[in-house]
């Protein structure tokens, strides 16, 4: 390895290793408890029974080379055959049940996984690198196959090691009548040669361990050091259909891809170089085994040849040492494998173990809803806040401050980059501020119970995002499934945003989206639209945002929305961000964001009679309308 793999590779302490392999399993112990049993209990049979088949095998050999009747050795053979297929088919009963916890197991490591992912800060979606280490641990946990190298194996290898050691000391220690040995029989035949044997073995092992760690190291090194431009690639090579499939066709990107994967060659190199990375240690373990297997099957011959066992012992005795011989060689891969894949359960936990520096807070928030009878009495108030995201020198907000109070409709404008998304991620506690602070009727927002102060939200996102679940489930979100769920209001709230699922032919509540999982529909734009919009109206909280609610929307229906705008809020805090300033007027006040601040504050007709950078984004729309334009 050269000096940039070595520092890829992890290095830990053997207790680290124990401590990881621990960890993982006491993730598996949560998430699918009996599949570690079963996983046990099958490597129980399947061992048994490849002794018992060596054992019955050695007994109608010997049976027959010592001329028992025909009877005896017919009842041994159907003895054998009825115990060997008895434990064939409980192993194979346990092993299928063993596999159907296998697949709950790995669906339940992904809800695992996503559970925490769900529990860490907004900001580490964002960040490039701790999504590297999200997808890693996704991958590690939720869909590599880490579980079967594990404690199956452990089991596999353990349980083979333990039985063959037992039968293979027999075969040391037991002695024929006939002593008068030459000098090869007196040395095969005595304690000595029971050493050079195990030293043999062990030295062998051990160069087949020490080549597969350092394949296994390189090996690591090589998938993290090839990590962005595989995936890049590979990315571009499923990117024919889906999201970008259209783009692809009509400007004929998919010659470009092709060349592009052909130059890099990604895949095949890819495999190529992992395969010659890989190729010591394989040779190293067919080595191993030959030379085991050389020696060992040679002296079981030499211990009939001198007449300390039978003949037919010779199937027992070398088929129990070439096992034994496996069995030590499995154990040193089993633990080879354990470190390979503690340098994957590392970053994973690196994901899992990322703090969450969000301060929790303990105050209830006072749940003031409409159709409770509320008075949605809230006011919320900026006090001289900044903020920059992390790991950045620039600032997105710098010393901003407003207060808006419960019915008031705002708008927010600027130019793209001013800083209006970050605003609404700083109010809606998706950050918090750098510096200043934000107030919710006088209190720190920090110290509200986070769940509770999101609940005063619905937030229609420009980038907003429907689920490949029913129409209705999608507008319910939390209280799909539950007791809560009103199909009745979620009718309702479609009609508000302009769509009617009740009298639609391909769009009702129960109507599956998409069709990633089921068959489904794939709403129009505009539809989307009006559902994320039924959304938050279904929501029903005291704070509705709107980033671009209108923008896939065609003309007619964004002037329905406009026109029934302020029936559809109610006494709702309205905050709209908008490109389209026409859409702006029926607010009770602008707000227009520059670098990070706010360079102008009130109505529409106030902003365009002043100047500023509110009538220059005015009339660079408003002279595609006659007679809009100021001059």
């Amino acid at each position: 390895m050269n000096d940039e793999e070595k520092k890829t590779v992890k290095k830990r302490s053997f207790r680290e290793e124990i401590r990881l392999f621990l960890r993982s399993y006491g993730i598996i112990r949560e998430c699918q408890p009996k599949y570690l049993i079963l996983s046990l209990l099958k490597q129980i049979f399947d061992t048994t029974s490849v002794y018992v088949t060596l054992y019955a095998s050695a007994l109608v050999i010997n049976g027959l080379t010592a001329g028992e009747e025909t009877r005896s050795l017919i009842a041994r053979a159907v003895a054998a055959v009825t115990v060997v297929f008895a434990l064939n088919m409980t192993g194979m009963l346990v092993g299928y049940i063993e596999w159907n916890y296998e697949e709950t197991l790995f669906n339940n490591l992904g809800y695992w996984v996503c559970q925490k992912r769900m529990g860490k800060m907004y900001e580490y979606a964002e960040d490039s690198e701790k999504e590297r280490l999200f997808s890693r641990a996704r991958f590690t946990l939720a869909q590599s196959a880490f579980p079967d190298h594990g404690v199956p194996q452990m089991a596999r290898v353990l349980l083979s090691f333990l039985a063959s050691l037992s039968v293979s000391l027999l075969v040391f220690f037991k002695h024929g009548e006939n002593r008068d040995l030459t000098p090869l029989g007196r040395i095969v035949t005595s304690p000595l040669c029971f050493i050079l044997i195990a030293a043999v073995i062990l030295c062998t092992i051990a160069v087949n361990y020490r080549t597969t760690k350092r394949c296994n190291e390189k090996d690591y090194a090589f998938d993290r050091s090839t990590d962005d431009v595989y995936n890049v690639l590979n990315s571009w090579q499923d990117d024919d259909e889906g999201d970008h499939g259209m783009d692809i066709r009509i400007f004929g990107l998919g010659p470009v891809i092709v060349e592009e994967m052909r130059q890099n060659n990604v895949r095949t190199e890819f495999y190529r170089k992992k395969t010659r990375i890989q190729r010591p240690a394989k040779l190293a373990s067919h080595l191993t085994y030959f030379v085991t297997t050389l020696i060992l099957y040679s002296y079981v011959a030499l211990k009939i040849h001198y007449g300390d066992i039978g003949v037919g012992d010779f199937v027992l005795y070398a088929g129990a040492l070439v096992n034994f011989s496996e069995a030590l060689k499995g154990i040193a891969d089993w633990w080879n494998t354990v470190v390979r894949d503690n340098n994957d359960l590392a970053d994973a936990f690196a994901y899992i173990d990322l703090p969450n520096p969000f301060y929790q807070g303990t105050l209830p928030v006072e749940k003031r809803v409409l159709c409770e009878g509320g008075d949605m009495d809230y006011e919320v108030e900026f006090r001289d806040v900044s903020f920059r995201y992390p790991g950045t020198e620039d600032w997105a907000l710098r010393h901003l401050s407003m207060i808006f109070r419960i019915g008031e409709r705002m708008a927010v404008v600027g130019k793209n980059g001013s800083g209006k998304t970050t605003f609404i991620k700083l109010l809606c506690r998706l950050y918090d501020p750098t510096e200043g602070e934000i107030l919710l009727n006088g209190i720190d927002i920090r110290k509200y119970k986070y769940e509770e102060y999101l609940s005063i939200f619905s937030v229609v996102f420009q980038d907003f995002a429907l689920l490949s679940v029913p129409l209705g489930e999608n507008v319910a979100t939390a209280e799909a499934g539950s007791p809560g769920y009103d199909r009745d209001r979620i009718v309702a709230c479609c009609k508000e945003s302009g769509l009617d699922v009740e009298h639609s032919d391909h769009l009702t509540p129960e109507t599956m989206l998409y069709t990633d999982y089921d068959p489904g529909v794939i709403p129009s734009g505009g539809e989307e639209q009006k559902l994320a919009l039924a959304r938050a109206l279904y929501r029903n909280a005291p704070f509705i945002v709107l980033d671009e609610p209108t923008a896939a929307l065609d003309p007619i229906a964004e002037a329905e929305i406009y026109a029934r705008f302020n029936e559809m809020v109610g006494d709702r805090t309205a905050i709209y961000i908008s490109h389209r300033l026409s859409s702006c007027r029926f607010c009770d006040e602008i707000a227009v964001f520059d670098r990070g601040q706010i360079v102008q504050k009130g109505a529409h007709e106030t902003l365009v009679g002043e100047g500023g950078l509110y009538r220059e984004l005015w009339n660079a729309q408003a002279q595609y309308y006659e007679g809009e334009s100021v001059g």
